[in-house]
Order: C-alpha cells, then sequence, then structure tokens
C-alpha cells in the first residue's frame, strides 16, 4: 500500500513545484505575447495556495498592477478561491469593492475578480497578470479570452504572465493537452509533486 505523505514532506513538494513554476513564469517570452504556464496536477497538492503566493508577489513587486483571478463562474468565488485569497491576504492590505468586483491595494493595483461564463461582457478588460483556477473546468473559448485580455493599461514594467492551475482533466482530448504540448515555446507545463504524478500516471492519456 501507498505511504501518505506526512504534512511536512506534501508541503516541501509543494514549495518546490511553486520555485519550477516561478522559474517558468520569469523566463522571457519568446514570442512577444504572455508567458503561460500551466501548473497540472491531482488535488490536494497546494497549487492554489501556491498560486496566491505567486499572486501577492506580483502585487508587492509591481504595486499597480491588475491582476485578475479567473474561475468558470463568479458565484463560486465565495467558497472557493476568493475564500483561501481571504485566509492568505489579510484584509489590512485590501479594500473590496462590490460583491467579488475587485479588491484595490494602497499601491494602485488590484485584483479582478472574473467569472467567465459571460466573458463577453468583459471586452474593455485589461490585465497585467492573470491566475486561472481549475481551468479544466473552463472551455478553450474562455481561456483564449484571458490570454487576450493579458495586455497591460497602466505604467508597469512586469513582463505578461498568466498562471494555469489545473487538476488533470477528465478525457484525453481536453484542449489543455493540446495547448500545452511543448510546440509553443511560451506554453510552459509543469508537473505537480511526488504525489501529483502518481495521480497523473493512472489519468495521463496515453
Amino acid at each position: 500500500p501507498m505511504v501518505e505523505p506526512t504534512h511536512e514532506v506534501q508541503d516541501l513538494i509543494s514549495n518546490v513545484s511553486q520555485q519550477r513554476v516561478q522559474e517558468a513564469l520569469a523566463r522571457p517570452s519568446e514570442t512577444g505575447i504572455p508567458v503561460v504556464v500551466c501548473w497540472l496536477g491531482g488535488p490536494g497538492g497546494g497549487k492554489t495556495s501556491s498560486g496566491i503566493k505567486i499572486v501577492a508577489s506580483w502585487l508587492s513587486e509591481y504595486p499597480k498592477i491588475d491582476v485578475g483571478v479567473c474561475r468558470e463562474t463568479h458565484n463560486s468565488f465565495e467558497t472557493t478561491t476568493g475564500r483561501d485569497f481571504r485566509e492568505m491576504i489579510p484584509a489590512a492590505f485590501y479594500k473590496p469593492r462590490g460583491v467579488w468586483q475587485s479588491w484595490d491595494f494602497k499601491g494602485g493595483g488590484s485584483i479582478i475578480w472574473l467569472g467567465l461564463e459571460a466573458f463577453s461582457q468583459r471586452r474593455g478588460l485589461r490585465l497585467g497578470a492573470a491566475l486561472i483556477d481549475q481551468a479544466e473546468t473552463l472551455t478553450e473559448e474562455q481561456f483564449d479570452f484571458v490570454i487576450e485580455r493579458t495586455r497591460q493599461d497602466k505604467p508597469v514594467k512586469m513582463p505578461l504572465q498568466i498562471l494555469v492551475l489545473a487538476n488533470v482533466p477528465d478525457t484525453d482530448d481536453h484542449w489543455i493537452y493540446h495547448r500545452f504540448n511543448g510546440e509553443h515555446p511560451d506554453f510552459r507545463m509543469i508537473f505537480g509533486g511526488m504525489r501529483q504524478r502518481a495521480f497523473m500516471f493512472e489519468h495521463l492519456p496515453e
């Protein structure tokens, strides 16, 4: 029987994966479009919490940046990704605007909460960076919308970056496999740690 890793080991694996993701994001774009890194793994591997830390690092280093945090539907933030952000980022650092519309930070930047079920209504949106959580639930058209909207509208020197967090898709022909197949130099795939790799070896397409 497989021995369940301790919390300490799981945290170490997550930290190593996060470092690899940050290194992949930091490599300059080769084609002029945003660098898009997909962190693919099994559930419970710390992808979301690590993604929140990366978003916090963007806002710390580039205070005027607008970061889109994206999910399939807007009403899911309260019990999923948004809840995790509230647990990890102290409320003293931001001012919430509306019901999961945005968090405005003192430096001039913001987190924009973006449910993608009505993305066609947000064509004027401009993002400096983006985090997509549970990307396996999105359509490819929704994914492309986030790429199109990641084009800075402020005097921010940060390179355009998109972090895609995804559990292993249920189907072998999912768009994630086609878009992150190694052929495009700015679409980069990072696999999770040991526990997630064991999960993926059972679920990845042959």
